[in-house]
């Protein structure tokens, strides 16, 4: 028998519809709706992504038979193709976009970062800039996978795409592997392409001033660690995360407890083994040479934080900061509604922003552990990260448009992952009325 709740039109409804407004508020229709509403409207539909794919989590969607894997799709095809087109368009960006520290300096302070590095040089010390000086702030993920760029000579901000492209192929050959019919292939090797597209067409300084490709590419690649629950990927692909940026990092226990009571400590070993081993790899050398390297990251970063909630050196006295109202996160409503001088209101911010994230991963761990037996647990992994993504970047404190890719991968898994289900629960449908219909005939004849 098949799970009513699993063939459920208002999952697959529900969750098409609260993707497209999130892409819809990310993008085309970013500040829509005002500065204040704007930020509901965006974070309700990334919630809701997250809550419906809780509830897809409680049907019994493990059951659904899979098919055996293809070695040829047509859909691959089609994603050569999209990446050739993703190329051009990124190729006409960076052709119209200088790498230039007054307008940004995230690249440049990547690329004296990699510089250094490339020379033995220690890459965490202060980078002096035209009229302040920044300590670096970037973990070592986030620049060291730009190297190639600098030893071969070729634009920086090719290879955030080019990694972008190697997570791109994992998630095309995983719909291969799992969707049951061609039309719904293709359909889902679209999905990475219209988020990155429609970025492109309406803020193409995500990829002309930033490297946001990079880490959404590594988040989607924890996405799909995480929907197979294979502990080599999900190890991976925290790796990844954690160290180009720490958002990921209060939702770790959670994952660390499903991975316990799913698979076995032996898997948390694992885990914690591969966690440990690109930390010693990647990061510890650096705070070998500087124990205080974090301390000083942060303080660097809250200086920049309140710089931003203090508006623009370009923008004229007493206007709104431009990266609080742009429709995006409720860092706005920090600075409307809360009393007290600006430090208050960031320190604030900050704090509602941190008890948020660390309720939301417990009241799921809580969950869980209550509703383990009537649930996927990989569905609802999954699922649990979208809503703590959704959390932590619409309350961080400063809401930069680009950050918000990364929440998008896993609303991009998360559709693909409910609409294999609905059309495998679909096809066990039809062959189910096949198979009792002429039985149901036969008991009549008789």
């Amino acid at each position: 028998m098949i799970p009513r709740q699993l063939t459920s039109r208002g999952i697959v409804g529900g969750m098409v519809a609260a993707f497209l407004v999130e892409l819809l508020m990310l993008t085309w229709c970013r500040g829509w709706f005002g500065h204040l509403a704007s930020p509901v409207v965006f974070f309700a539909a990334s919630l809701a992504m997250g809550l419906m794919g809780i509830a897809l989590a409680l049907s019994a969607c493990d059951q659904a038979e899979r098919r055996e894997p293809r070695k040829v799709s047509a859909a691959l095809v089609l994603f050569a193709l999209l990446v050739a087109f993703a190329s051009l368009a990124a190729s006409h960006i960076f052709a119209v976009t200088p790498i230039d520290a007054a307008i940004s300096d995230i690249i440049p302070q990547i690329q004296t970062m990699v510089q250094r590095f490339l020379r033995g040089e220690m890459p965490y010390r202060p980078i002096p800039y035209d009229g302040y000086v920044m300590f670096p702030t970037y973990q070592p993920l986030q620049w060291l996978p730009i190297a190639p760029a600098e030893l071969f000579g070729f634009d920086y901000r090719f290879m955030p795409l080019a990694v972008f492209t190697v997570a791109y192929a994992a998630y095309v050959l995983w719909v291969v592997n799992e969707a049951d019919n061609a039309p719904l292939r293709m359909t889902l090797t679209l999905l990475p392409y219209l988020v990155l597209a429609s970025l492109m067409q309406t803020a193409p300084e995500v990829f002309g001033h930033t490297v946001e490709p990079l880490v959404a590419g590594y988040y989607l690649l924890l996405c799909l660690g995480t929907v197979r629950l294979n502990t080599l990927g999900i190890a991976g692909g925290l790796s990844l995360c954690l160290f180009s940026r720490y958002a990921v990092v209060l939702w770790v226990p959670l994952a660390v407890l499903v991975v316990w009571l799913e698979k076995g400590w032996r898997d948390v070993a694992k885990l914690a083994a591969v966690m440990l081993a690109v930390f010693a790899v990647v990061e510890f050398p650096f705070l070998l040479q500087d124990p205080r390297l974090t301390l000083k990251s942060y303080a660097s970063h809250s200086g920049s934080a309140l710089a931003e909630w203090d508006g623009q050196s370009w923008q004229p006295q007493g206007a709104l900061p431009y990266q609080l109202f742009r429709g995006i996160g409720f860092a706005s409503w920090f600075y409307t509604f809360w009393e007290g001088a600006l430090g208050d209101k960031l320190r604030a911010v900050r704090t509602v922003h941190l008890v948020l994230s660390l309720s939301v991963v417990a009241g799921m761990a809580w969950w869980f552990v209550r509703a383990r037996a009537r649930l996927s647990a990989r569905v609802f992994l999954l699922a649990s990260l979208k809503v703590y993504l959704s959390v932590f970047y619409h309350f961080i404190h400063i809401p930069y448009n680009y950050i918000f890719m990364v929440p998008m991968m896993a609303s991009v898994v998360l559709l693909a992952e409910c609409l294999m289900v609905s059309s495998r629960v679909g096809s066990l449908r039809l062959a189910h009325r096949a198979t009792s219909a002429p039985a149901a005939h036969r008991s009549a004849s008789s």
